[in-house]
């Protein structure tokens, strides 16, 4: 039955997180900075699960938002599952139980995933424009953790939600 629940989160992970991230996000860029639901919903998936299961979960959610934005497929599957992977990684190493380290696990999860992916997929911008880079993913990692915030406090307390609306 555990196991059961846990694949309905991960297919319900997806589901929203693919759904925010097409309709909601490209109409809330903030400064030319961009929150990363798909990366907010791939920490919170590492930080609950086996590494394996994590890589799995990055691989399959990057594939399908590069199914969404074409010119990126291939790139940010790759970078998902090496970020959930590594958060996984860290999760066994670290005991991240508190909600302020695995905050500060998802900034630092959003500051290597956005240069990652300005060093691989974009590398002609990060030599021209290397200020630019650096803010945008400074202010895209600041705004990433905020969305991260609020959803890893609202899936701490759903069950308080949810009982506020019955």
């Amino acid at each position: 039955m555990a196991n059961r629940f846990i694949n309905i989160q991960i297919v319900s992970g997806i589901i929203v997180a693919l759904a925010f991230n097409i309709v909601v996000m490209p109409r809330t860029v903030i400064l030319g900075a961009v929150a990363d639901m798909p990366l907010v919903v791939t920490i919170w998936i590492a930080l609950t699960s086996t590494p394996r299961t994590a890589i799995i979960f990055g691989f399959l959610m990057g594939l399908l938002v590069g199914f969404a934005r074409p010119a990126e497929l291939g790139w940010s599957s790759v970078l998902l599952a090496l970020v959930a992977y590594g958060i996984a990684a860290l999760k066994d190493r670290l005991v991240m139980e508190s909600m302020w380290l695995r905050i500060a696990g998802l900034f630092a999860a959003a500051l290597i995933y956005r240069l990652l992916y300005f060093a691989l997929a974009r590398y002609g911008l990060l030599e021209t424009n290397s200020a630019f880079v650096m803010i945008t993913t400074l202010l895209s990692a600041v705004y990433t953790t905020v969305l991260g915030i609020i959803v890893f406090g609202f899936i701490k307390h759903r069950r308080m939600i949810r009982d506020l609306f019955q």
